[in-house]
């Protein structure tokens, strides 16, 4: 059946044909990927006079607001400098006190052992001591304006939080009044941050300041496939009414499943060090990887049924594929506070999802766009052609990881290969665009055999990145341009062979989201409950210090008041009265 890549509807959002062209492009730059492949077509090409305005005025946006972000960190960063420096000649000063306090104590203990009077000796020490502590007192309070309230127990209020957003969550859209619950979280948010010293301050500019960097680069990434789009549509329409669509790259898609024909896994193995790549070798590496990553994570139990539904989803997928070696899923519990958006495949079949991507996502389509891509690092064997390009000491790295020889965290621990990840850097491990993008390609080839939309990879990505804060920003950093990866995966879903319904969301989806989020909220209590658990996840929290305690005078007879505020302040307490 000949189809034309033609849109097949056109979105709601639909920018208002009375705009300019400049203000309609702005506009459309704010889009999901997904809503503008349904809006634009080879009719809608705009002039470059247009395109570069827009260009222009994206930049002078960003730039206006970044300024005041740019201006608050640095003027936070000077505050911090200058406190540091205060701080340093106090404690300098403090320190030369002890010493002379050290002198008159002696003197006066002279004059004691002696007989004489200690009354003008017990008069200046007292005066000295007082003196001491103003001072004292002076550059602990700029310790505090770094450091922020230590005796604010700012993990325990940030689990209380989860719990509420939890609560909140499960009750929207059941007619509920949540104005006293929502007024709760903005009193605790409130009281959170006025904990916060000036160190949590500038991380939190620095954060705001790259997940501006992201939102400018999704629109820079958009207005480049705004430009580029209509002609490409035109090329598609041109192959396909010529009848050249199988022609593409692994065109051959009512093959799919025989390794002869499709050559997905086409692989030279490296002379230099035989055997190494061969598929038994990749197998057994990925099941050390495997063993070693669980090691140090949290999992869901293969009969609990959030894992059943993955790896039923993930099998669908994988029996639709050009497979060659079996697959093993796994669905990690994030920690709270360790939250990734986050899947990725080691060699020979092993997949791990995160449960956060989970419950970022939307439909039981997105989440198999994304098992789909991981399948097909494993299937084109991505890990093993670096070696054929001889990429052999990042290889030996990632199998000494994988092996048990090197820790799984650190720089040398991001080597694991990864598809779609939002939690690691992938770019040590040498991952091309060539391979994020067959991934991608068989992903929607993959979808399609299965009976998904092959555009849920862009509803994935879309989803995605609505989360900006979860995902640690480095996706955007290591993996090719978006917007190119999506034209790619849009191509691809025009070539393949239309059908006349495709499988969206079986309401299944919906149900395990339900059961993470009490698997969630069960984590939270026990972190809440057990604390000092070694298990438990160890976090840097805003109020953490490392900065230096001023010097203390060594009194003879210790001040019981003084010393037990010192005390009292230099060590957390273990509840929080101002919250709970």
């Amino acid at each position: 059946m000949l189809q034309l890549a033609l849109p097949v509807q056109v979105f709601a959002g639909t920018p208002d044909k009375s705009l300019n062209q400049v203000d309609r492009v702005m506009d459309l730059t704010t889009k999901p990927f997904g809503d503008l492949f349904r809006t634009i077509n080879e009719d809608s090409s705009f002039d470059e006079a247009t395109l570069q305005k827009v260009r222009e005025l994206l930049m002078n946006e960003q730039a206006k607001e970044a300024a005041p972000i740019e201006k608050e960190k640095t003027e936070l960063k000077n505050r911090i400098e200058a406190i540091r420096a205060e701080r340093k000649v106090l404690n300098k000063e403090l320190s030369s006190q002890v010493v002379i306090y050290d002198r008159l104590t002696r003197e006066r203990d002279t004059k004691k052992s002696k007989g004489e009077s200690t009354a003008d000796s017990d008069k200046k020490i007292a005066e000295f001591e007082k003196q001491f502590e103003v001072s004292r007192e002076k550059s602990r309070s700029l310790k505090r304006e770094i450091d922020g309230d230590t005796n604010f127990d700012y993990k325990k209020a940030w689990l209380h939080l989860r719990e509420m957003e939890r609560a909140l969550e499960s009750v929207r859209g059941d007619n509920i009044d949540t104005k006293s619950m929502e007024k709760e979280m903005a009193d605790l948010k409130a009281e959170m941050d006025a904990a916060k010293g000036l160190k949590h301050k500038v991380w939190d500019a620095e954060l705001n300041s790259l997940l501006l960097e992201v939102k400018y680069s999704h629109r820079f990434s958009k207005l480049g496939m705004i430009s580029r789009w209509p002609k490409k549509v035109h090329e598609i329409n041109e192959t396909i009414l010529a009848g050249n669509q199988e022609k593409r790259k692994f065109g051959n898609v009512e093959d799919m499943g025989n390794l002869k024909k499709r050559k997905t896994d086409n692989t030279k193995t490296a002379k230099i060090l035989p055997g190494l790549v061969s598929k038994n070798a990749e197998i057994q590496m990925g099941r050390q990887g495997a063993e070693e990553y669980i090691k140090m994570v949290k999992l869901y139990p293969p009969n609990s049924p959030v894992s059943e539904y993955v790896n039923r989803l993930g099998q669908n997928l994988v029996r639709n594929s050009d497979y060659w070696c079996p697959f093993t899923f796994y669905v990690v519990a994030d920690a709270p506070g360790k939250e990734e958006i986050n899947a990725f495949a080691m060699p020979g079949g092993q997949v791990f999802i995160h449960d956060t991507l989970i419950l970022t996502l939307r439909s039981d389509a997105e989440l198999a766009a994304v098992l789909a891509h991981e399948i097909n690092h494993v299937n084109a064997r991505h890990a093993a052609k670096m070696i054929s390009k001889g990429q052999y000491i990042q290889f030996a790295l990632m199998a000494m990881i994988f092996t048990g020889a090197l820790p799984m965290y650190g720089p040398l621990a991001q080597l694991v290969w990864t598809g779609i990840d939002f939690g690691m850097n992938i770019a040590a491990l040498g991952i091309t665009r060539a391979s994020e993008s067959e991934a991608d390609l068989l992903g929607a080839q993959v979808l399609w055999n299965a009976g998904y939309d092959p555009r849920a990879e862009i509803e994935a990505f879309d989803a995605i990145s609505k989360e900006e804060k979860t995902s640690g920003l480095s996706f955007w950093k290591t993996h090719p341009s978006l917007d190119d990866r999506m034209e790619r995966v849009e191509e691809e879903a025009r070539y393949l062979p239309p059908k006349e319904q495709y499988i969206t969301d079986t309401g299944e989806y919906a149900k395990v989201k339900k059961l993470v989020w009490s698997e969630r909220d069960v984590f939270t209590k026990q972190l809440k409950q057990k604390e000092t658990d070694e298990n438990a996840p160890k976090l840097n929290w805003p109020n953490d210090s490392d900065e230096p305690e001023p010097p203390v005078l060594k009194k003879q007879t210790p001040d019981p008041n003084t010393d037990d505020k010192d005390k009292q302040e230099d060590k957390k307490p273990e509840t929080n009265n101002k919250i709970f």
